[in-house]
Order: structure tokens, then sequence, then C-alpha cells
């Protein structure tokens, strides 16, 4: 795992040795989640050569994404050596000390967060706004306090993110806090927290954060980076002997913007995942689980095709997947298995006839 770097170098050289399916399971979620990063910008690049299958991600819904809105709660803390006091995100009606989260026995939790403005690494300016991210923990004796104030890097003018952890040995109660440290914006953000977990998942899914969310966006999407590049193959998990997501499966529905230098316009849907593959499937190492499993099966099915059918491209993999896919519920497309699982006959059949 050498990072972002290595993977797009990874992939360039696959590509140009002749790799004609590349199947990958890494997403680094320091990439830009609301527009296309270099990764991504490296699976458009090879998708003319290569047909490429990525792993949905492990993740469930387990995000929020709101717009900062302050609270009526301020925080006092350090940052580059001094103390500032500034407000606290809202994320609903008296939920002024933070989202409660529900954190299971013997977890290390990772939190991380993006928001909507450009990053770097694309020309940009850099963020405008500077959000910090807090974590505290309910303690009865003592009143109420971010106690862990891991994820305040200074990020005028760098990347939209921040990243910070917990780890517990019992059950605990922990709220997640945002600061806006400095800027005059108020810009859309989004936390995803892992690993995914049903009583996590519990807590990022109540209904009090639903009139805060943006209309017209999954609000719990973690599909996010290269998985939603459009010339990407982007796989979720169906138990092979099921017709009903795995509940870990990544959620798509995430906005993707057109960066400028400055800021990110003209947000559009992706629909993502485009597949589902069978999960759980039996190896000579026992069973297989993850949308890694998934994947795999998917990119063994398109070597298939592809040997029967040397000049099938990317878009016309996508399309052939689509079209022949066995719908999982709710009927068709949707956020969680996208059109469907894969039906490895009816897309022989599919690319057969033309269709």
């Amino acid at each position: 795992m050498g990072g972002a770097l290595t993977q797009i170098q990874a992939l360039q050289a696959l590509a140009a040795n002749g790799a004609q399916i590349i199947v990958d399971d890494v997403i680094y979620l320091s990439e830009p989640w609301f527009e296309p990063g270099e990764v991504y910008n490296a699976v458009t690049q090879i998708s003319t050569s290569s047909i490429y299958v990525i792993s949905a991600g492990n993740f469930g819904g387990q995000s929020v994404q709101q717009y900062f809105t302050p609270s009526s709660s301020t925080v006092t803390y350090l940052k580059a050596g001094q103390s500032i006091t500034v407000p606290t995100h809202q994320f609903y009606k008296g939920a002024n000390a933070g989202l409660e989260i529900q954190i299971p026995a013997n977890r290390l939790v990772v939190i991380t967060m993006q928001w909507a403005e450009p990053f770097p690494q694309n020309g940009g300016t850099g963020a405008q706004t500077d959000l910090d991210l807090l974590i505290g923990v309910d303690d009865k004796d003592v009143p109420f306090v971010f106690k862990y104030l891991v994820g305040t890097e200074y990020s005028i003018g760098g990347d939209p993110y921040e990243v910070a952890a917990i780890e517990v040995t019992t059950p605990i109660k922990a709220f997640i806090g945002v600061a806006k440290a400095s800027g005059t914006g108020n810009p859309l953000f989004k936390i995803l927290v892992t690993p995914q977990d049903s009583e996590i998942t519990k807590s990022l899914t109540t209904k009090k954060l639903k009139s805060y969310q943006p209309k017209g966006s999954n609000a719990q999407s973690t599909i996010v980076s290269q998985t939603m590049n459009p010339l990407a193959v982007t796989v979720a998990a169906v138990p092979y002997n099921k017709k009903k997501p795995q509940p870990y499966t990544s959620l798509g529905g995430t906005l993707l913007f057109t960066a400028t230098p400055t800021t990110l316009i003209n947000p559009q849907f992706v629909k993502k995942p485009d597949i589902a593959g069978p999960d759980g499937v039996s190896t000579s190492e026992g069973r297989f689980y993850g949308t890694s499993c998934s994947a795999a099966s998917v990119g063994g099915v398109l070597a298939l095709l592809k040997q029967g059918t040397p000049t099938l491209t990317t878009s016309q993999a996508l399309q052939v997947l689509r079209d022949s896919a066995s719908d999982v519920k709710p009927k068709g497309f949707d956020f969680t298995s996208g059109y469907g699982s894969i039906d490895a006959l009816s897309a022989a059949d599919e690319l057969k006839s033309g269709r």
C-alpha cells in the first residue's frame, strides 16, 4: 500500500503491458469525493485499453452529508498555537452537542470528513473554509466536552479533508462535532464512518437528520473517489444464494461537481454502483466476503466475455452488464445494488445477439 501515487502507477503499468481486465479494491478516502481526483482521472485514461473493475467498498450507509449550519454552541481549542472559540455545526434541531453515535466494544472507529471545495491536486486554490472534525465522549462525572480534538489541521489553501479516530474497549456513546475555524462560507460536507457496524449505522440513520440533508442527493452515500467514475465498473455485494444486498455494501448517490480553480459547480448524480456480484463464495481458504469478492467474480465474467468478443470496450461492457442484470429489489436501478446481480449467461447472450 504505497498511497494513491503508487496505485496510479500500477494501473498505468498494467494497462501499458496489455492487461485487458483490471480488478481493484483499493479506495483512498483522502482522494477527492466531490470532484474527480488523480486516481479517478487515471481510471479515465486507462479505460480506452482496459476494462477497470472496482469494488464499491464495505462502508454501508455510514455517512452524513449536510451544509454547515452554525449552532448556538461554541467550542474552544488550540489552532496553530492559538486558542480559538468558534461555532459548532447543528446536525439537527437540538443537536448542539454534536451527532451522537453508539460505538460497540473493542472497536477502532475512523471518521473522515471532506467538504465541497477544490483540492489543490487539480490545480485549484484549495479549501477556502477551514472545518475541523471533533470527537467527544459521554462522561457522567463531568459536563459534556469535545475531548478529542484530533481533526484540527489547518486547511485553508490545502485539502478540504480531515480525519479522526477513537478506539474503545467498552461500549460508549460518542459525539461527532464539526467546527468552522475560519472562512465565510457554509460548504456542503460529508462525514464517513468506518468500519461498518449495525449500531453505528443505526445512529447515522436517525430521522432527525433528514430535514437537514440537502435535497436531491443520497446523504448516506459512501461510494466515493474512483468508484464514482462513469467508466469504472463499480461492483456491489449480494450473497451468492440470495437476492438481497449485503448491509455493508457501499451506497451510491454522492454528488460529483465540476471543479474550477476557486469553486465546485454543476453538481451531478453518477448512477453507481453499476452491478452486484456474488458475495460469500467458496474458495480454498474458506468463504470470501466483501465487495472485493464480488468485484473479483465480475472481473472473471468480463474476462470470459472479452475472450469471446475481443473488441469489447469499456462502454459496451457496462451496457451489456446493465442490460442483462437480474433485478434486485427495489425494482430497477438503485443506489445499493445498481442495475441488479450479474448474470453471466444473459450477458453472453446479449453480446452474441448484438442487442
